[in-house]
């Protein structure tokens, strides 16, 4: 009886091991599950919050761009009225890209980028600033060619190279707020005279690096691309060669 007693005693401890290895096992399987849910559950709640303020960023940018297109359109007849002179000394009647004029009313140099006869319109490079303007708001200027960068063009750019980074970070941006901070920032380093600047775009879905490729090729201070190899950021990062 006693043996008999002890084969029973050993099963039901088995047994109960077994119940209990399986009640863990199931235990865990409810816990991992419900784990899973849960991370589902904060990453949709994350991808809808992110969402919706990337839309109402959207909406505040799309309104400041139209606040800003009205004050401009306000603004322009009193900046045309204090460029162009009410009475010209002597009407321009032809330029050509590349010459080199005074604007009247501002005592300001630059230099002709294109010309539409037609209108009698010149668009002129001033410093780093281009300018629209008409025929009779200018004068034909003679210069030395060793000369042709003029002494404010110069400081602009001196000021400029000092504080100009070679690199430009838009990690955490979306495609449009890229493309207004990089196409500044291309503007800024090739004034400044830099030959390479690095784009950080990181790695993510690719869509933010797709897009800048595309403003890059179309940019015209821009030579040249590239990825990045392997110490300068690799594929988180685009290498650009300026004109």
């Amino acid at each position: 009886l006693k043996i008999e007693y002890d084969e029973k005693l050993e099963k039901f401890a088995n047994q109960k091991e077994k119940m209990l290895e399986q009640a863990r096992q199931e235990a865990f399987r409810i816990t991992r599950q419900a784990k899973e849910e849960v991370d589902n559950i904060i990453k949709e709640l994350r991808r809808l919050e992110e969402e919706r303020a990337s839309k109402e960023k959207n909406q505040q940018i799309e309104a400041l761009r139209k606040e800003l297109t009205s004050t401009m359109g306000s603004l322009q007849p009193t900046v045309k009225s204090m460029i162009v002179p009410k009475v010209a000394s002597k009407e321009i009647t032809d330029l050509k890209a590349g010459e080199d004029v005074r604007v009247i009313t501002l005592n300001q140099e630059g230099t002709v980028v294109s010309v539409d006869k037609n209108k009698k319109e010149a668009v002129v490079q001033i410093g780093i600033m281009k300018m629209t303007l008409p025929f009779k708001s200018l004068q034909k200027v003679k210069k030395d060619v060793k000369k042709t960068v003029t002494k404010s063009t110069r400081n602009i750019i001196k000021s400029k190279s000092g504080n100009v980074k070679s690199e430009v970070d838009l990690r955490g941006m979306n495609l449009e707020e890229a493309t207004m901070e990089v196409e500044k920032y291309l503007d800024d380093a090739y004034v400044a005279g830099l030959e390479n600047v690095t784009i950080i775009h990181g790695i993510g879905t690719g869509v933010l690096k797709s897009g800048l490729q595309d403003i890059l090729r179309r940019n015209r201070h821009v030579k040249s691309q590239r990825a990045g190899q392997y110490g300068e950021g690799g594929a988180g990062v685009t290498i650009v060669t300026l004109k």
